[in-house]
């Protein structure tokens, strides 16, 4: 007697047709019926269409005493051409497929007249529902994206790096950013107040070796002088207060040099990256 196979690789459409082989490739039987489809695209859950409980697309609670299950926490407006099916699992972990013969829903209630049983207090359910495609706007036609990480929310909070008063007479210097990497830009605020005169000079590199001189000293020859590049000029009075925006320059570390010639002074430096 010929051996029948069913291999058959199902396509994505709602009806389709299954062949019977025998041993000599001849197709002898052909069943025409509805595929059920088991999985779905890439998406949250159980795939773009596929929505269930079991990956947490909604909370499903059957009710004790009734052929019912409560639908909570779904997107879309539930109603009975959704349900695709229910499984049963009682206290003991028993699982029995439950009858979607008869259904009718409302408000999110689910009723299973065609169940053979009600629902017991100790019973949970996994359902699946078909429903509106998760990544896809309908009314916009177009699939949904979602960027985690927008450019408008890539900032750092303002940091307060520089906050001296009355330092003795003398040229210092801070390095304000020690690396710029994963930003484009900052902002950068000074405010300065010495009776004699004060000076500010903002450095950049690229030298990740470049050293931070003591005070009193200067700045090594791979430190580029950008003042007027980010301040529009230099920075020099008895009391100053600039702020300047470094957009779009990819140096990897910033130095601030800050010299003072009176010995009563307040010092004040801010940034923000962003």
């Amino acid at each position: 007697m010929a051996t029948l196979t069913t291999n058959k690789v199902m396509t994505h459409k709602a009806k389709d047709y299954c062949y019977f082989y025998d041993d000599d490739g001849l197709a002898t039987a052909k069943v025409e019926g509805i595929v059920e489809v088991s999985g779905g695209s890439a998406g949250a859950g159980g795939g773009s269409i596929v929505y269930t409980n079991a990956a947490g697309d909604f909370t499903a609670t059957p009710n004790d005493g009734t052929k019912t299950i409560t639908i909570t926490g779904l997107p879309f407006t539930l109603e009975a051409i959704n349900l695709a099916s229910v499984v049963k699992i009682d206290s003991s972990g028993n699982r029995e497929s439950v009858a979607t013969t008869n259904v009718t829903v409302s408000g999110g209630v689910i009723t299973l007249s065609g169940a053979a049983d009600d629902f017991a207090s100790t019973d949970t359910v996994a359902v699946t529902l078909i429903g509106p495609d998760k990544a896809y706007d309908l009314a916009q036609d177009s699939q949904k994206s979602l960027v985690q990480n927008p450019e408008w929310a890539h900032y750092t909070d303002v940091e307060h790096v520089i906050d001296e008063s009355n330092v003795a007479v003398n040229n210092y210097f801070v390095e304000i950013v020690p690396d710029i990497t994963g930003y484009r830009g900052a902002c950068i605020q000074v405010h300065s107040i010495d009776a004699t005169g004060f000076d500010w000079t903002l450095y950049a590199t690229l030298d990740t070796s470049a050293t931070v001189p003591s005070a009193g000293g200067t700045a090594g020859v791979t430190w580029i002088d950008v003042t007027t590049d980010v301040f529009g000029g230099a920075l020099t009075g008895t009391a100053i207060d600039d702020l300047g925006y470094i957009d779009n320059q990819m140096p990897l570390r910033y130095m601030m040099e800050y010299e003072n010639q009176n010995a009563t002074n307040t010092i004040d430096c801010w940034i923000r990256k962003y």
